[in-house]
């Protein structure tokens, strides 16, 4: 998923990826990542008046679209997640205090594919269910992990 980043005076197209599996978002140039910044996550374009403008994406939280920083002004790219999908998203969580840090670890895991769902091109409605069926997912294979693991260990 790309999306468009429209800043006035700059020839080309800028587009955000947002960030993936194992990679921070980053900004393309005409289909090309852009020319790199002095800093992480900074990059330099190319004004029509010939002057470099500074862009920075930061990220925010665990959400995969970044903010991004045009010479240190905020553009917004999306709509934030609202509250109430944030909590949605959050709802595996609650296996730590279950679990400890295997419940962490797949509630933390779930969390982390949850906010990406609903940041995906799906419908409204898609994404609340697959993030319902994912968490309920999340449990059950904590359950079954706890069950295997007593069993290693109890014998």
């Amino acid at each position: 998923m790309r999306i468009p980043l429209e800043i006035n005076g700059i020839s080309g197209s800028l587009d955000v990826e947002p960030a993936g599996w194992f990679r921070p978002a980053r900004l393309l140039f005409n289909g090309q990542l852009a020319p790199k910044g002095p800093k992480r996550s900074q990059y330099l374009i190319a004004g029509e008046d010939g002057i470099n403008r500074l862009v920075q994406l930061k990220q925010v939280f665990i959400d995969p679209v970044p903010k991004v920083l045009l010479d240190g002004e905020v553009i917004q790219l999306v709509e934030p997640l609202s509250i109430f999908q944030w909590i949605w998203s959050a709802l595996p969580i609650i296996l730590i205090f279950f679990g400890g840090a295997i419940g962490g670890g797949i509630g933390g895991a779930a969390f982390w594919i949850n906010t990406r769902i609903f940041r995906s091109e799906m419908s409204i409605t898609e994404q609340y269910i697959l993030v319902g069926l994912l968490s309920a997912i999340a449990v059950t294979v904590y359950l079954i992990l706890g069950v295997l693991l007593t069993q290693v260990i109890f014998g």
